[in-house]
């Protein structure tokens, strides 16, 4: 007979099965293959829209060209404007794309009254909508729609820039903080089955905050999940090691209604000779650590379906695959570890998005050192099951070409490294920096590639179903002097002084005080509409 351990596992696996079969498409938000629309490109300076299925660039969004005046951060060296776009998140029904941009910290070259900003692009007209000064380098942002407002996550401390979803765009508080301004960077988890409630995550401390988004209110509840604390719950098996100094992602699935946070280490830099970090799983309901899953987690993603939890080893180029299950069997069992993805060494995997294909999705999966995209088809995965050997994961996995990204390099000792990826229509538009480039793919016609050229330094990339709202027969060019390698005001003298329009632009924004100046509607008795939203 077998051991008691198989059994449970055939079992598990049955459950698994029936689970995913009963699954149907109206549980999948994706991509409409049936929709077109327009990709973004954020560039160096200047932001160039692009019709995937015309292949043609049909307008750039520069810092006056259209709608209100806005600095563009420019990645050349020594620029007055010198800095960064950052992460984007989309607004009501997608009418407007909310992205933060930072500019380097002041020095004698940056333009006196020169402030980060969250920078709001109309996708109607294809325009700048507001640009909204904010303080201490926005990173992550994210849209919350019960409560009318987007949330920009500074990247210096734990506060956040709140403002208005809807127009003017106001900004309503320039840091709503927890208690700890010291908990650093983080990510924002919002989820409106957590009726109201978000985690943020701390690079700086040991466990999470959990905040109320309608209240606003600064007594914030700190969930510890420090080494002591983890070791003292009578869920974990004994001698299993814990590492959680410092917390990074954040997802949540209403399958199991679990939390899972990705521990990270602490310090500047972080001690070489810890242990790699594990993911903390919490349940959502009371707020209590109930888990630990044992393996490094760079990034975290779910698939639409919120069915698998993906956790990205970038440096070990491993994506580690969970099943959410609702509480099955007599043991109440919530997750099940499905066998390893593994990609060619050294291809640091980054971002993960996903396209309908067949019952299922695939996932396509950004490769910041190799020429190429992975493509995981979950419905050959699902087909072979949770015991799947390694040949059939291998099957499962193919490559699309995207060109270079940076120059191909070993991933030890490297700091995370970003590949720009937006998908949307028939299309997949991945960034290829070191070929000035942008690759776009058509993932249901192969014959309809295009490859966007003279695409200098793209940092981020959104999709946005619609159509181009001018005359196409006049088309902005691409403003190609952005190439800064070269440049000799960059390499050997200093940066010509800043033209007026610098500093008209400049001017434009003025820093914010931490005053709360308005705050979003108080909450209804109900939490609202049952709608998905995530950081992007």
């Amino acid at each position: 007979m077998a051991p008691r351990a198989s059994w449970r596992l055939v079992l598990s696996s049955l459950i698994v099965l029936a689970s995913l079969c009963s699954l149907s498409r109206a549980d999948v938000t994706l991509p409409d293959p049936t929709r077109p629309g327009l990709f973004y490109f954020f560039m160096s300076g200047q932001i160039v829209v692009v019709d995937p299925v015309s292949q043609k660039v049909v307008t750039k969004i520069n810092q006056t060209s259209q709608g209100a005046p806005a600095p563009f951060p420019n990645s050349c060296p020594g620029h007055p404007m010198q800095g960064t776009w950052n992460r984007h998140t989309t607004g009501i029904d997608q009418q407007t794309i909310f992205i933060t941009a930072s500019f380097q910290q002041p020095t004698p070259l940056r333009l006196p009254g020169l402030s980060d900003m969250v920078l709001v692009v109309n996708t109607s007209s294809q325009s700048v909508a507001a640009s909204v000064a904010v303080p201490d380098i926005p990173n992550d942002i994210v849209f919350v729609p019960e409560v009318g407002s987007v949330f920009a996550h500074a990247d210096v401390n734990g506060t956040f820039a709140v403002i208005s979803a809807s127009p003017p765009y106001a900004l309503q508080r320039a840091r709503y903080s927890s208690e700890f301004a010291e908990a650093g960077y983080g990510r924002l988890l919002a989820d409106s089955a957590l009726n109201g409630k978000a985690f943020q995550t701390a690079s700086q401390m040991p466990g999470v905050f959990a905040l109320n988004l309608f209240t606003q209110s600064p007594d914030v509840p700190f969930l510890d999940l420090s080494q002591a604390m983890l070791q003292s719950q009578p869920w974990l098996p004994p001698d299993t090691p814990i590492y959680c100094p410092a917390t990074r992602e954040a997802v949540y699935s209403a399958v199991n209604r679990r939390a899972y946070v990705s521990c990270a280490k602490a310090g500047s830099p972080p001690d070489p000779s810890a242990p790699e970090p594990g993911i903390v799983e919490i349940a959502g309901d009371d707020n209590a650590p109930v888990g630990y899953l044992n393996f490094k987690a760079d990034r975290l993603y779910l698939t639409p379906d919120e069915t698998f939890l993906l956790a990205v080893d970038s440096r070990a180029s491993v994506i580690r695959m969970v099943q959410m299950l609702p509480g099955v069997g007599s043991d109440q069992v919530f997750s099940l570890q499905w066998p390893d993805v593994t990609l060619p060494p050294n291809s640091m995997p980054d971002k993960i998005l996903f396209y309908p294909k067949g019952l299922y999705y695939v996932a396509l999966v950004s490769l910041v050192f190799k020429d190429s995209t992975a493509v995981i088809d979950f419905n050959k995965l699902l087909a072979c099951g949770a015991q799947c050997p390694q040949d059939n994961i291998a099957g499962a996995l193919t490559f699309i070409n995207t060109g270079y990204h940076v120059v191909p390099r070993a991933t030890t000792d490297l700091g995370i490294s970003s590949r720009s990826m937006a998908v949307g229509h028939q299309f997949v538009c991945v960034a290829a920096n070191r070929d000035k480039a942008v690759y776009c793919s058509n993932l249901v016609n192969p014959a309809n590639n295009k490859v966007y050229t003279n695409m200098f330094d793209v940092q981020d990339i959104v999709f946005v179903e619609g159509k181009y709202a001018g005359d196409q027969s006049f088309i902005r060019p691409i403003d190609t002097t952005f190439d800064c390698s070269s440049a000799p005001d960059t390499l050997d003298k200093p940066p010509p002084p800043p033209s007026p329009l610098d500093l008209a632009l400049a001017a434009h924004l003025e820093v914010p005080n931490a005053a709360v100046t308005s705050l979003p509607p108080a909450a209804s008795s109900s939490p609202g509409p049952q709608i998905r939203f995530r950081p992007h």
